[in-house]
């Protein structure tokens, strides 16, 4: 007896929800550039040495006296418009062989150390410490923004964003035009461009350095606290590794309740860290190591 099977199709009816609309220049503007990407594949990076540990890096680097940290900024400018990319014709041998000197005399200049080894530091917020008098507790910290607010770029589309640091951010404004929408209402636009130079910090998280984060706590006396709680910073040692800069350039369309049109372009110095410490710059100590793993 033959039976008829009847299969019946499930249909998913999506809702529509809301969408805000972007104004858009009433006069005829240029799209936006489209990002530089600039990571290169694997086999062109510099081999980065195996980890060395918080003992044998940070804290070794701390108990060589005064921590003398990189001019990031500075290094980023110094590097800006190099030619330190590899051709395509050029063994991976004979490219560091042709900017390993060049490389070396940039590093000196920004302050990296004779080995190559750069010291990054990046200054914590003061709010991110509290200190207990009666128990001689300094808190550093909170489980809501851990250490460091993080940013994103996109390089290398097949591997993901990169997350970095910012360390210096500088705003202007360039002019300003009518907008206005596909309803026909119309508004006075600012013109902003943007520019921020960082530095790569590997993570997993979105927004906020380190991923997984318990809050620090150091004893200090009071006077030693006091002292430390303006002076708190993130230390990184680390590597460059080619490409040496990371670009990206965001734009922000205007809206009515924010009727700013901002283009920002974003260098990302790209650091390759092997250990991250507390360090407390006002007496030269390292307060706490953070695992390579919160942030790896």
């Amino acid at each position: 007896m033959r039976v008829a099977v009847l299969v019946a199709g499930l249909v998913v009816l999506a809702a529509c929800l809301p969408q805000r609309v972007a104004m858009q220049p009433a006069v005829t503007m240029a799209p936006a550039s489209a990002p530089k990407a600039t990571a290169p594949p694997t086999s062109l990076m510099k081999a980065v040495p195996p980890s060395l540990g918080f003992r044998n890096a940070c804290e070794g680097m701390a108990t060589r006296g005064p921590i003398r940290a990189v001019d990031a900024v500075g290094l980023v400018a110094a590097l800006r418009g190099g030619d330190y990319e590899k051709d395509e014709f050029e063994t991976t041998q004979a490219f560091w062989r042709r900017i390993g000197p060049k490389i070396d005399g940039v590093l000196a200049k920004a302050g990296g150390e004779a080995d190559g080894t750069l010291v990054v530091t990046f200054p914590l917020d003061e709010a991110l410490a509290t200190y207990e008098a009666d128990k001689g507790i300094l808190t550093i910290g909170n489980i809501a923004s851990r250490l460091l607010r993080l940013g994103r770029i996109v390089v290398d589309r097949d591997h993901g964003p990169s997350t970095y640091v910012s360390v210096s951010s500088n705003e202007r404004r360039v002019g300003r035009y009518v907008g206005g929408n596909a309803f026909g209402a119309t508004t006075n636009v600012v013109k902003v461009e943007r520019d921020v130079v960082g530095v790569a910090v590997p993570s997993y998280g979105r927004y906020f350095w380190p991923n997984e984060f318990t809050p620090i706590q150091a004893r200090l006396a009071p006077h030693e606290a006091r002292a430390a709680k303006t002076a708190l910073a993130v230390m990184m040692v680390g590597r460059l590794r080619a490409p040496f800069i990371l670009t990206w350039r965001d734009r922000d369309l205007p809206e009515f309740d924010n009727p700013v049109d901002r283009t920002t372009d974003i260098e990302v110095l790209n650091f390759a860290p092997d250990c991250a410490a507390v360090l407390d710059r006002s007496s030269g100590k390292i307060l706490a190591d953070i695992p390579l793993a919160d942030w790896q």
